[in-house]
């Protein structure tokens, strides 16, 4: 369905709540045309965002601790089907499954061989099968 006739039928559906069910048009005239419909994310908007937030961890990583983190292309499929599952939280959604599924694992992986700074980290694997996702990873 195209975005416009979407954003219309949405802002029908807000009209007709607050005439037809609350009885209320006045609590809608005071919202006026104040009402924005955003379109949903699509597969190729999502995987824009996914890239742009692990290109960022990539570089602060670096930058910060001057850890060179590579992503093979394995893990980055897993990471983009797990990102790509459901959309309806839209990017915010997309930012939890790069904190819980790379962000986090990553921390712990880096604490627990206490890589701290000036190291090579490669992950090769994402297992998501536990209720706490790991990396598979392998330092230079």
């Amino acid at each position: 369905m195209p975005y416009e006739k979407m954003s219309a039928r949405v802002r029908e559906a807000i009209e007709d709540y607050f005439k037809l069910q609350l009885g209320r048009p006045e609590i809608l005239n005071r919202i006026g045309e104040n009402i924005v419909v955003f379109n949903y994310i699509r597969n190729d908007v999502a995987k824009l965002i996914l890239n742009s937030q692990v290109n960022k961890i990539i570089k602060n990583i670096y930058v910060e601790k001057h850890i060179t983190l590579t992503i093979s292309e394995n893990a980055r499929e897993i990471l983009t089907e797990q990102a790509l599952t459901n959309l309806s939280n839209g990017g915010r959604g997309i930012g939890n499954v790069v904190e819980n599924l790379l962000i986090n694992p990553l921390s712990r992986y880096l604490f627990d061989n206490e890589i701290f700074n000036d190291a090579s980290v490669t992950i090769q694997n994402i297992d998501v099968s536990n209720m706490l996702p790991s990396l598979e990873c392998s330092r230079k």
